[in-house]
């Protein structure tokens, strides 16, 4: 089969529709530094780069999302992957051995066509009160790739990095946790052992 792709030209397919209908904010970079510093605690450490309007939290008006960047680790390394979901993603399985797909999928490297990540804003009610704003505080989508469904056919998939970094929308920081691929397959209806072979 190889319609799959290798890491320098996997995320040349990502289009993004899903924010091309949404309002990004607006952040005035002259202004970034001086408007957030006296939010910012002294013992906070931020990576180059990365401006403090991004890891305060703080209430985001009159948009749908926030351009951000991931906070690098040290020394990231590869545990396991899915040759299976790779090839469902249009990513060639080969890639899962290097070492820019372990830079690119912990944050530590921006990859071609997939260096635009974003959070989403988002709110709810609970138990009948409105909750007030909430959003990814710990997911990063990267943009969205074409690959294929469980039966071959064409289909759009989100890749999200999952803690890989602090956000407008954080009500705490927490640690790299997973590489997530939102509507990767219906989970619903594999079977265990199916799930056993993706994981």
């Amino acid at each position: 089969m190889s319609s799959t792709k290798s890491l320098d030209s996997f995320g040349l397919s990502s289009k993004n529709t899903f924010i091309s209908y949404l309002i990004p904010e607006k952040v005035e970079s002259n202004n970034d530094e001086d408007e957030y510093k006296d939010d910012v605690m002294p013992e906070t450490v931020i990576a180059e780069g990365i401006k403090n309007s991004q890891i305060i939290p703080r209430q985001v008006r009159e948009c749908h999302f926030t351009y951000v960047l991931p906070e690098p680790v040290p020394e990231p390394y590869h545990i396991c992957s899915s040759p299976s979901a790779a090839e469902m993603i249009g990513l060639d399985p080969n890639e899962l051995k290097s070492q820019d797909f372990v830079l690119g999928f912990s944050g530590n490297k921006l990859l071609n066509g997939l260096d635009k990540f974003y959070c989403t804003v988002y709110g709810c009610h609970c138990y009948g009160s409105w909750f007030g704003q909430l959003g990814d505080g710990r997911a990063m989508a990267m943009g969205e790739v074409m690959g294929k469904d469980m039966k071959g056919e064409k289909q759009r998939y989100e890749l999200q990095l999952k803690g890989c970094g602090r956000s407008p929308y954080s009500r705490g920081f927490g640690i790299i946790i997973i590489i997530i691929i939102h509507q990767l397959i219906p989970m619903l209806l594999l079977s265990y052992s199916q799930m056993a072979e993706l994981f």
